[in-house]
């Protein structure tokens, strides 16, 4: 069959390779038009490409310009060209506001994270504090969404918040400190770090601006209604956190109306998104559950276009129907939640920076055109070597695709195998449930036999239990009256172990832990750990493991209820927070990745 395809693909090849003009016609229909922006913008010098990209940020429809003139410079410095000199304050800037651009506008986290890094380490080393403390903002921020996308992750949004602020005071940037401090009274709220920044929130409120703006006003306003109700004073926290509510709604909507940009316009929906969330935290966790409920609506309406807030709310709604026992609810936004993290977790690889700069895929881009367009002399050798490189690429195509029939003959093999073996798993475990009773039945027989013969009845007594149980009864009196109650003893806790575990619940939430195991069991730690390890010859975390990971497969298994569920999802649901610790105890256990078992049982299901 292979050898069939490649005499197709290189007849199609000879067939491609006899019409020299085909690249040349492509080449021909490129946009000129944008090859030509490419060049003007080419040979402006880095101030008038900072302001044509400074202009571009207050329309949304010019944000590809303005990423596209910020990139030159950008190039520029990284590739070291010197026939257009660049300053590195041109680069510090460029580079913090593609960041932002691609934090508040395009949602895309990693490489917002990446320019705002190389912006961060760019200024520090050339002491230019002026962006600093900007740069050191937007970073706080997408450690704060981070931690929202990877619970337990340290926060280093803290240490950026409390750069910033220093950086900020220093340098006087009265602008940016009503930000800052509404930043620390997020994460007063979110991470319960009420004393974490309590210095300087009470030096913010103190502070003697030299003109107090609107952003001072909601600044203050925020502030002081977290503090309050951080403090538990409701009462008087309450107008204050309205009322910053209300100034910035007024704010946005003039912006609107007037079309004062994005800018001011964006920052106002997130602070009324920020607003709006501690609101609804602070109404559920006083039961007031009309006011949770409405702050909770205008959330959703201002969430649309926000993924990371549209988790926030998701994950509030959690919170607001567990506290209203509405389980059908709960169930529904949990899923929603997890979908949603899984969403931005798989396109927001905050950690991920290696990738080319911006720039360089510009650039090469254009140099392809250009090449294109101008080498029609030498374009029957560039066939010629299009033709060598792809019959190489279609060996090298049906070598892979003979390894990947191969890898995936393999895992399908696998997966029947472990398919079985829980099934086996499963008739073992009823099997043993029946030992379990024919035991406890034999118990209570020989426990009868033995009253009988203490009371010295005659002959009918005997007869009421023969067969096993005499068996039993002989066996009770040559033992030790100790061990036998410890064996007995040891085999009904076994059988309460396994129950528990089979019940599933509670074995699949992450705090699950042997104490609670025990309690659920009616023993103590000590005694249920040496009875799992006489029964299984496993600790108790091999233990817990062994029935996650096998509940784990049924689920992946069980693709009309979770077919939709992403890896991630599937391991939170049977209690690990980790997916890396999962994915390893999976195919230690499997011999699969998570990911490719739920290709197989997808397959498995013709789905």
């Amino acid at each position: 069959m292979y050898r069939k395809i490649l005499i197709l693909i290189v007849v199609f090849t000879l067939h491609f390779s006899m019409q020299p003009g085909m690249f040349a016609a492509r080449a021909g229909k490129m946009d000129s038009a944008r090859e030509s922006c490419y060049k003007s913008l080419e040979t402006l010098a880095s101030r008038d490409l900072v302001k044509y990209g400074k202009e571009c940020l207050d329309n949304r429809s010019t944000h590809k310009n303005a990423l596209e003139a910020f990139s030159i410079i950008i190039g520029r410095y990284y590739k070291g060209s010197a026939s257009i000199p660049t300053e590195v304050s041109d680069v510090v800037e460029s580079l913090h506001h593609v960041g932002t651009l691609y934090l508040v506008s395009y949602f895309k986290y990693d490489k917002a994270y990446k320019y705002l890094s190389l912006a961060q380490q760019l200024a520090e080393e050339n002491h230019m504090t002026r962006w600093l403390p900007y740069i050191y903002v937007n970073l706080a921020n997408l450690w704060e969404i981070n931690r929202m996308i990877f619970p337990g992750t340290t926060c280093d949004g803290f240490k950026y918040v409390a750069d910033a602020w220093d950086a900020a005071v220093a340098g006087k940037n009265e602008d940016l400190l009503p930000r800052i401090a509404f930043n620390m009274a997020i994460l007063t709220y979110t991470e319960g770090a009420d004393t974490v920044f309590h210095s300087q929130i009470t030096d913010f409120l103190d502070y003697k601006f030299s003109r107090m703006n609107s952003d001072c006003e909601i600044a203050k306003e925020f502030v002081k209604g977290v503090r309050l109700w951080m403090s538990r004073n409701y009462e008087d926290g309450e107008p204050h956190l309205l009322s910053s509510l209300e100034k910035v709604r007024k704010i946005v909507a003039r912006d609107t109306v007037s079309g004062h940009g994005y800018k001011r316009n964006d920052y106002g929906k997130r602070q009324i998104l920020s607003i709006l969330s501690a609101l609804a935290e602070f109404y559920i966790s006083e039961q007031r559950y009309g006011d949770a409920n409405s702050m909770l609506r205008e959330y959703g309406s201002w969430a649309k276009d926000n993924p990371d807030f549209a988790i926030d709310l998701h994950e509030l709604y959690v919170k607001y129907f567990k506290a209203l026992n509405i389980n059908d609810s709960v169930d529904k936004y949990h899923y929603l939640y997890l979908k949603g993290k899984d969403a931005i977790s798989n396109e927001s690889k905050l950690y991920e920076v290696g990738e080319k700069l911006f720039i360089d895929k510009i650039e090469k881009i254009n140099d392809e055109v250009i090449s294109l367009a101008g080498k029609n002399r030498r374009q029957r050798f560039q066939l010629g070597a299009a033709f060598v490189a792809l019959l190489l690429l279609l060996s090298l195509i049906a070598v892979a695709l003979w390894a990947y029939i191969r890898v995936r003959n393999k895992s399908a093999q696998l997966y029947r195998k472990n398919v079985e073996m829980i099934e086996e798993q499963i008739q073992f475990m009823a099997r043993h449930r029946l030992l379990q009773d024919e035991v406890e039945r034999l118990r209570v027989l020989s426990e009868g036999k033995d009253v009988c013969k203490n009371q010295q009845t005659d002959a009918s007594c005997d007869s009421a239990a023969t067969g096993d149980a005499d068996d039993v009864q002989t066996d009770v009196a040559r033992s030790q009256p100790r061990s036998i109650i410890a064996d007995a003893d040891a085999e009904i806790l076994y059988s309460r172990i396994v129950e528990v575990m089979e019940k599933g619940g509670d074995v699949y939430q992450p705090e699950f832990s042997l104490e609670r195991l025990s309690a659920l069991a009616e023993s103590r730690p000590r005694v249920v750990s040496q009875v799992i390890n006489m029964k299984t010859g496993s600790n108790f975390s091999q233990f817990l493991n062994e029935y996650r990971i096998r509940e784990a497969c049924i689920r992946f298994q069980n693709t009309q209820q979770y077919g939709n569920y992403t890896v991630e999802a599937i391991a939170e649901s049977v209690g690990y927070r980790s997916r890396t610790g999962f994915s390893s105890l999976f195919k230690k256990a499997t011999g699969l990745s998570p990911s490719e078992y739920h290709r197989q049982a997808k397959r498995a299901s013709g789905k």
